[in-house]
């Protein structure tokens, strides 16, 4: 028995690309320098995966703060004695977030934003879902000890 087809699925996944810069879809001279950019920063991790069926995921932000410096999805962070990490989660519209830490849940909160402190090691990452549904899936950063 199919429920949905996977032509249908597979138009509902996206993943999203984290970058510095914005693309210009109309400028087409610089195609390479684009392609570069979004290959570096998926070789980085600075990605997270959607399902666009339950909303457009733009806007979605998963990063952690330490002594002034931002760390984003892909980057490894140290535990400086004295000086907490911070985990920020802004996500575009109402949901259940949920900090995922070493694979367990760690953390919950509904809304859309979601801060955590945290003081252990390990690979933190971030699931969004409306209705017990996967909305959104980010990458880890990792904490080191």
């Amino acid at each position: 028995m199919e429920i949905f087809a996977y032509k249908v699925l597979f138009k509902s996944i996206r993943t999203h690309v984290i970058i510095e810069n914005e693309i210009d879809v109309n400028d087409g001279e610089n195609f390479e320098k684009y392609k570069t950019e979004i290959l570096k920063a998926l070789e980085m991790g600075r990605s997270f995966t959607a399902n666009f069926y339950h909303g457009n995921a733009k806007g979605f932000r998963f990063f952690a703060e330490q002594d002034g410096k931002t760390s984003l999805m892909g980057d490894e962070l140290k535990i400086q004695q004295g000086k907490k990490i911070v985990f920020r989660v802004l996500a575009p519209k109402p949901c259940s977030i949920r900090l995922i830490h070493n694979g367990k849940k760690t953390a919950e909160q509904n809304g859309m934003n979601l801060i955590y402190d945290a003081s252990e090691a390990g690979a933190y990452r971030v699931e969004c879902w409306i209705n017990d549904k996967g909305w959104i899936f980010s990458n880890h950063i990792r904490v080191l000890n």
